[in-house]
């Protein structure tokens, strides 16, 4: 029996349906592939901005302990400092003070001794006129 042609046109459209329907297909994967690429550069470059301000973040954080700690170095030589020379000062007032109370105890005993030098001196010439 012969094939119409009705029939062949018809397959004629399907073979074309169906070659369309596979090059859709392939442009449709080549698309999906492109979109996939798109979005994973999309999100590498989201990551990697993401990781600079991470990184920036880390830098400052650093940054901020590092001075944190030569303040903290500063004040706690400062104040070694300080406490060194308050010590300082309270040895060399004590040395002076020390120094004055000695000066005038022996002062005052220089005093005394020549005090107690001058009223014999006096009984003894006293004594030796009355004699």
């Amino acid at each position: 029996m012969p094939r119409r042609k009705r029939s062949s046109n018809i397959s004629r459209q399907t073979n074309t349906a169906k070659k369309s329907k596979r090059m859709h297909a392939n442009k449709s994967a080549e698309d999906a592939a492109r979109r996939n690429s798109l979005n994973a550069l999309r999100v590498a470059s989201t990551r990697r901005r993401e990781s600079e301000e991470q990184r920036c973040d880390r830098l400052a954080r650093i940054a901020a302990q590092r001075a944190a700690q030569g303040n903290e170095q500063r004040s706690v030589h400062r104040t070694r400092n300080a406490s060194f020379n308050a010590a300082a000062q309270v040895s060399e007032t004590a040395a002076q003070r020390a120094d004055r109370l000695t000066r005038d105890a022996f002062s005052t005993a220089v005093a005394r001794a020549a005090e107690t030098a001058a009223q014999r001196a006096v009984r003894l010439t006293t004594q030796r006129n009355s004699k």
